[in-house]
């Protein structure tokens, strides 16, 4: 008997297991928006994404999103730094430098990730209802 004929039981038994361990998603994955582009609220990120060799003093979001007060969140490298950043009008920014030791920019690939989210109620969580997530590289 051909060693083919012989392993194709075995063959179709790992591709009907495969799909069972591979999947990384938890049901908490499942609720998050998944990125596509630039959201349309998203005016400018800095440093620019896939920026090499920015000397970043800072992260900064612009966006269009009237009185978003509460309503972005900002990660650095995993970090939330959004207690930490100043808020503006149309802009969102961090400075490592007001705040020591909490993320600093140091030399090497950062990621940065902002987040839309839905105002809480009194008791209740925010939800993520969109998000981009962009690298840079400091010098």
């Amino acid at each position: 008997m051909p060693v083919l004929v012989r392993l194709w039981p075995l063959a179709l038994a790992l591709l009907a297991l495969a799909p069972a361990g591979c999947s990384q998603r938890t049901p908490e994955a499942e609720s998050q928006p998944t990125q596509v582009a630039r959201p349309d609220w998203l005016v400018r990120v800095y440093p620019p994404s896939g920026s090499e060799g920015t000397a970043a003093a800072t992260v900064q979001v612009r966006h269009d999103l009237p009185g978003a007060k509460g309503q972005l969140r900002l990660m650095i490298d995993g970090v939330d730094v959004t207690a930490y950043a100043d808020v503006e009008p149309g802009q969102l920014t961090y400075d490592p430098e007001r705040a020591p030791g909490v993320v600093e920019l140091t030399p090497g690939r950062h990621t940065a990730r902002v987040e839309r989210v839905s105002l809480p109620r009194e008791g209740a969580t925010y939800r993520v209802l969109d998000f981009y997530r962009w690298r840079f590289t400091v010098l």
